[in-house]
């Protein structure tokens, strides 16, 4: 396995995995260009736990947060915005582990089928366009997404397995179009990525051949790569968010998702 072409891989997952550009859209069209030769089945288990604890680092003053409310509103047995935040995040989840569980050998074939992934990206740039009339309207923060919004959102979480629909650009977008507050709506959907990303880790590495492997040099420094790399995403994209400029990713999906899709389909 080339050390080069597993870093620049593992760059581009930490900065793709919370941008909104589609982190498994841009693997699979990497892996397919640059005729990767390694275990894309190992560099995926170790570049989710990179990025896992990522956005673990990244928000661990807010989960300490929600965890101290929610266990503080059971003690009490008051149910409060810390235990319906909670719900909210579970069901935000549930649509994305029905459907990891039960269609993974579809989804493996769609994730061979590079073109699919370029017209995802499209798809993926329209959401994005479409928030620029939503930046401003949001009326809930964190504590007031309803169950159904939750609900709403982990649908849209369920189709980011899609190789290029971005989960973070669906799930904020979706957040934004249902009034969430744009900032809110951001930390709701990485916050919620946590189960998922940890989801994803364990499913792919159960299906490992030796869990032993992972833990060759190479792996390692791919795993700290999308680590560091995650962190500056995520600084990143709150950062643009605030701005209102949410919208601009889609500047470079289009062009990207044209070119590869005619790279693949000639």
């Amino acid at each position: 396995m080339d050390y080069m072409v597993s870093i620049f891989l593992a760059v581009i997952q930490g900065l793709t995995e919370f941008l909104p550009v589609s982190s498994s859209g841009h693997l699979v069209i990497l892996q397919h260009l640059t005729a990767y030769e390694g275990s894309k089945l190992l560099f995926n288990v170790v570049a989710h736990l990179g990025t896992l604890l990522a956005v673990v680092l990244y928000f661990s003053k807010d989960i300490m947060e929600i965890i101290s409310g929610f266990f503080s509103e059971v003690k009490t047995k008051k149910r409060g915005n810390y235990t319906s935040l909670v719900t909210a995040i579970i069901i935000a989840n549930i649509p994305a582990a029905i459907t990891g569980l039960f269609f993974r050998d579809f989804f493996a074939i769609i994730y061979e089928i590079p073109w699919i992934t370029s017209l995802m990206l499209l798809v993926t740039a329209t959401l994005l366009i479409l928030t620029k009339q939503f930046q401003e309207k949001g009326k809930y923060d964190l504590f007031g997404i309803t169950l159904l919004t939750a609900l709403i959102i982990g649908i849209s979480q369920a189709i980011a397995i899609l190789p290029g629909i971005s989960r973070a650009g669906i799930t904020i977008a979706t957040a934004m179009f249902l009034l969430v507050e744009k900032n809110s709506a951001a930390k709701f959907s990485f916050i919620a990525s946590i189960p998922v990303i940890g989801g994803a880790f364990l499913l792919e590495a159960s299906h490992a051949a030796h869990f032993s492997d992972i833990f060759t040099p190479i792996l390692i420094i791919s795993m700290l790569t999308s680590f560091f790399t995650g962190l500056l995403a995520l600084k990143l994209l709150t950062f643009i968010i605030s701005k209102n400029k949410f919208y601009l990713f889609s500047y470079y999906l289009i062009p990207t998702g044209i070119i590869t899709l005619i790279i693949f389909l000639i």
